[in-house]
């Protein structure tokens, strides 16, 4: 109970947050590249769905998207070169900093949030999204490493009969 009160204090004491008999707290890891990815495509070329020399390119694209290097010093330098190299053929979005890779993962676990407020409601429960809130509180609170990013809350529960919003 303790920790749903500071957790709602986080959330700018937004009451769904203490009421809902569950809050969900989705994070984003920027750095999962790093750890899984070369794990993905292993495994896809163990099952036979992705050959060898596909998931070399792959790995290639995928370091350079979101290798932003040492001091982000690698990052500054796609952002410089990429508008010249763009005037000779498309080229797709990449991290240029540590808060673009941030901001990129937490778009992309909103679709995972979507997806398990669908779960929920299918399972006749009802969820409110929560997106202000403290960052670096909720971090605390949760013992949330850094550099992972606490992306949104989700808060679930059964709804009110008769219930009538304000």
């Amino acid at each position: 109970a303790q920790t749903r009160e500071k957790l709602c204090h986080a959330a700018l004491n937004q009451s769904q947050v203490s009421e809902a008999p569950v809050s969900v707290v989705f994070v984003a890891d920027p750095q999962c590249w790093k750890d899984s990815y070369a794990q993905v495509l292993q495994l896809s070329q163990e099952r036979g769905t992705l050959d060898a020399a596909k998931g070399a390119r792959i790995r290639r694209v995928v370091e350079f998207l979101y290798n932003i290097g040492p001091l982000g010093l690698l990052g500054f330098m796609k952002k410089l070169v990429l508008p010249l190299e763009r005037l000779r053929r498309p080229m797709p979005n990449v991290m240029g900093s540590a808060q673009e890779a941030g901001d990129y993962v937490c778009c992309q676990t909103m679709l995972a949030a979507a997806t398990f407020m669908l779960a929920a409601k299918s399972a006749g429960l009802e969820s409110c999204l929560i997106e202000s809130f403290d960052e670096d509180r909720v971090r605390k609170l949760l013992k949330i490493p850094r550099p992972m990013r606490v992306a949104l809350i989700v808060c679930v529960g059964y709804s009110l009969e008769g219930y009538q919003e304000p």
